[in-house]
């Protein structure tokens, strides 16, 4: 084990036990490991902070609540014997996410618009469903977490530290991606990384201001809609599906075993026809990778 396996290993630990803090109240002061940490690390001294104010916006949003008669007894029932003072805010909390979680990410996820831009890829983006705007948050919310919140995408790192953050399995992919993009952008960062108990292969990418992911990740039962109005053909023959929030596009395709998401800032027509430009050569050594 080398010595940044066992750094990360740590801040592993450390997270995870700021996840496990419920109402976000972290004493560092008490444990003075964790403050001499939270100290050295810029990571998850970041992580510590988004943490806080997620969690105290949910707090917010969430305290005053009126929940479903029909819903409270199987909430209460599931969430077992914890302490009084936790009960009513986990209540209400629970009662929004199993309302809301069906619609919310579609409706962030599907505005878009049903015509190809002027100049751009000849592509027609359509709305996806709302299984495939769920499938296409799992490359979003990575994509927002590891290269923006924990600040990868400000970070550059030479070719043998990829290699190795890779891994001999997936080390090819930094010469393939690199032949398959425009002139100007450049691999920045390539590892493997994990959120929310998912595994991601990670190359992050940059072109002036441009930030962008791609980002391939083992099937847990997911697959896109076959009849989906978000599934497009496009010329090199790949099967791509689409969406967007505020600044942000994803466009998403997949094998018989993964998915694969290419995120970014850059607009929907670029960010499509990167996809575009990968796709069959990422199929292609995903499909041998996996023989």
């Amino acid at each position: 084990m080398t010595w940044t396996d066992s750094r990360e290993s740590y801040c592993r630990r450390i997270r995870s036990y700021i996840d496990s803090c419920p109402n976000g109240e972290l004493i560092a002061e008490a444990n003075p490991d964790l403050a001499d940490h939270l100290e050295d690390c810029p990571e998850c001294a970041s992580y510590l902070q988004i943490a806080l104010q997620q969690k105290a916006r949910l707090k917010e949003a969430v305290l005053g609540q009126e929940i479903p008669i029909a819903l409270e007894p199987r909430i209460r029932e599931a969430l077992g014997t914890r302490s009084p003072d936790m009960h009513r805010w986990m209540l209400a909390a629970a009662a929004i996410i199993i309302v809301a979680v069906g619609t919310w990410t579609a409706v962030r996820l599907s505005k878009r618009t049903a015509e190809s831009k002027p100049g751009g890829s000849g592509l027609a983006l359509t709305a996806p469903s709302a299984d495939d705007a769920r499938i296409l948050e799992i490359g979003m919310g990575e994509h927002v977490h590891c290269a923006l919140d924990l600040g990868f995408a400000d970070k550059e790192f030479s070719d043998e530290a990829m290699s190795e953050g890779l891994g001999p399995d997936y080390a090819g992919l930094v010469p393939l991606v690199r032949d398959r993009i425009p002139p100007g952008m450049v691999v920045t960062a390539a590892h493997r990384c994990r959120y929310n108990d998912r595994r991601f292969v990670h190359l992050i990418l940059r072109d002036g201001q441009a930030v962008l992911s791609l980002l391939i990740t083992r099937k847990d039962g997911e697959s896109f809609s076959p009849d989906s109005h978000s599934r497009l053909l496009d010329s090199s023959g790949a099967t791509l599906r689409l969406a967007g929030r505020q600044d942000m596009h994803v466009a998403g395709f997949e094998t018989g075993s993964y998915l694969i998401f290419v995120v970014s800032n850059q607009t929907e027509a670029d960010n499509t026809q990167l996809a575009s430009n990968l796709a069959p050569a990422l199929s292609d050594f995903l499909h041998r990778t996996q023989a």
